[in-house]
């Protein structure tokens, strides 16, 4: 078993920065359209081509050598977040950070005040984010959309349908993946909002087809608890016989028999049609589902943590919807009685919410699954391949293409290949300080924003990195390289397009993560450290 170990500087230094450099050169190499992949063995011994930084990040679990494995794993949570966040740019964000982190280390070395470069760092690297706010152009059509997805897939039918997608569903579009049997891919639109429920009884059901249960303009009751006798449920049957058309859907966590007996006695009787469906999510999540569904339809929500029973609904607790269909183990729901207004508070809330860089994966999923229902933007993409492997690559492509389209519907688009962080430069020799250390710090950003053009470039074999800038330059800042036909071309007319989001939270991250490694002077080793699956 290993000893623990306090490492100072300057040896951790120096064990932090080669670990870091270790797995930032290896993912370096998936950078750019003529990228390489890394073959990895897995726990069965069998092979795996792995092309993205997020995979490879996961991947690598621990360096031999334990003293550089706290820098590789430094990268390795950075890379992770980029790719959580955003979906695409975990490389990018590895030669960003390398890169500064390189040229800071130097200065340091030199005699230079690390602190002082890191306020530097983070001046200069708030002035290229601006410009890259500043410069970012809003996507308008599919194509653009499509040559997006296509950059971050490199697949073109996967491109073709998830251009597609997001053009019809918007910057909100929540895309659910599927297996597929057959070997391609195909996608279904959903119409309204989404839950996670099922009938409680076959005998609700009025489709012939899927043996599913279908209501226009229908009344809506919500309770989160168990519906146990007649008397908590008759008050709301008396309800509906007043209203036209006669049509309810009550939404449950469970009905006992006793209840449920009055309910199926009652549907059909005078024209009544009653759909009774059980939510099957549980927790804080079907929480969230009764509270979206109220939303949506402006009924009241009845709670058992509330202490209240349905026994003294009324009609101001009632909620309407367009359609409600309800089929297998999912209940759609179109349209609704809800205030626009507070719907739209919501979605601004989540939002809001959703900015944040500190929730989970499984917490965006939920938030986006939310924000999608209540703005009608759903769909189902089902991948299907002919072998294993083949599919689980076109799923990882998916995730990631998802996530970059949803940055280039909230922020648009850029210059692709590395070229908008090199417009970035004249903005940054505007900054001004009488700090020669901040001044450095400044150059540090300026040099590690050629990186990823340079590290692309190499990726695919040029050698003047230099004369093919100077062509860019000449031409004017719409201008890249394209790396696949050697030549230089504008990037409107070729769809040579990177995300705006992408590249503004690659960068942000990247500098703070070098930052950190730069000033850390201590290393504390562990005899027995966990193991982190989850970088």
């Amino acid at each position: 078993m290993p000893t623990p170990a306090v490492i100072t500087a300057p040896d951790s230094t120096a064990y932090l920065k080669q670990g870091f450099d270790t797995l930032a050169n290896l993912i370096a190499l998936t950078l750019g359209p003529a990228r390489g992949n890394v073959l990895n063995t897995t726990e069965l011994n069998q092979l795996e081509l792995v092309h993205d930084a997020a995979t490879i990040a996961r991947r690598i679990t621990a360096l031999p050598d334990r003293r550089q494995d706290v820098g590789a794993m430094l990268l390795r949570n950075l890379v992770w977040r980029v790719s959580q966040q955003v979906g695409d740019g975990g490389a990018t964000a590895a030669v960003l950070a390398q890169a500064i982190l390189d040229r800071a280390h130097r200065y340091v070395s030199a005699g230079a005040n690390a602190m002082m470069i890191q306020r530097g760092v983070k001046m200069a690297v708030d002035v290229a984010l601006d410009e890259l706010t500043k410069r970012a152009q809003a996507v308008n059509t599919e194509d653009d959309l499509i040559a997006v997805a296509n950059a971050v897939s490199g697949d073109d039918t996967l491109s073709l349908i998830l251009g597609e997608m997001f053009h019809l569903l918007g910057a909100r579009a929540h895309i659910t993946i599927e297996e597929h049997v057959a070997p391609y891919l195909e996608r279904t639109y959903i119409d309204g909002g989404k839950w996670e429920a099922q009938l409680t009884s076959p005998y609700f059901a009025n489709t012939v087809a899927n043996r599913g249960a279908v209501l226009h303009d229908c009344t809506v009751a919500l309770f989160d608890g168990e519906i146990l006798f007649n008397d908590d449920v008759m008050p709301l049957l008396e309800l509906i016989t007043k209203r036209e058309p006669k049509h309810l859907l009550l939404l449950v966590k469970d009905i006992t028999d006793e209840a449920f007996n009055l309910v199926v006695t009652n549907h059909g009787r005078n024209n009544m049609k009653i759909i009774v469906a059980r939510s099957k999510r549980i927790g804080q999540e079907m929480e969230n589902d009764f509270n979206d569904l109220a939303l949506l339809s402006g009924a009241h929500y009845f709670s058992k943590e509330m202490r209240v029973t349905m026994k003294g609904i009324a009609e101001k607790h009632l909620g309407r919807s367009r359609r409600v269909e309800v089929v297998e183990n999912s209940m759609f729901v179109v349209g609704g009685g809800g205030s626009p207004t507070s719907m739209r508070d919501k979605i601004a809330e989540m939002e809001e919410q959703l900015a944040l860089s500190d929730l989970t994966k499984e917490e965006r999923a939920e938030i986006g699954l939310r924000l999608a229902r209540l703005s009608g933007s759903s769909a189902v993409l089902h991948i299907g391949a002919t072998t294993e492997t083949e599919r689980k690559m076109l799923q990882q492509k998916a995730e990631q293409g998802i996530k970059a389209l949803r940055s280039v519907a909230e922020e648009g688009v850029l210059p692709g290949g590395g070229i908008a962080y090199i417009n970035c430069l004249p903005a940054l020799k505007k900054i001004k300080t009488d700090q020669e250390d901040v001044a450095l710090g400044v150059k540090v950003v300026a040099h590690a924003l050629e990186a990823p053009f340079r590290t692309i470039l190499a990726n695919a074999g040029m050698q003047t990195p230099g004369v093919v800038l100077e062509e860019i330059k000449r031409k004017g800042s719409s201008h890249v390289y394209d790396v696949m036909k050697h030549c230089v071309v504008d990037s409107t007319t070729s769809k040579m397009y990177d995300s705006a989001k992408v590249l503004r939270t690659a960068l942000q991250i990247a500098a703070s993560g070098a930052n950190i490694a730069l000033t850390t002077e201590t290393m504390v080793l562990k005899s027995n450290p966990e193991t982190a699956y989850e970088p």
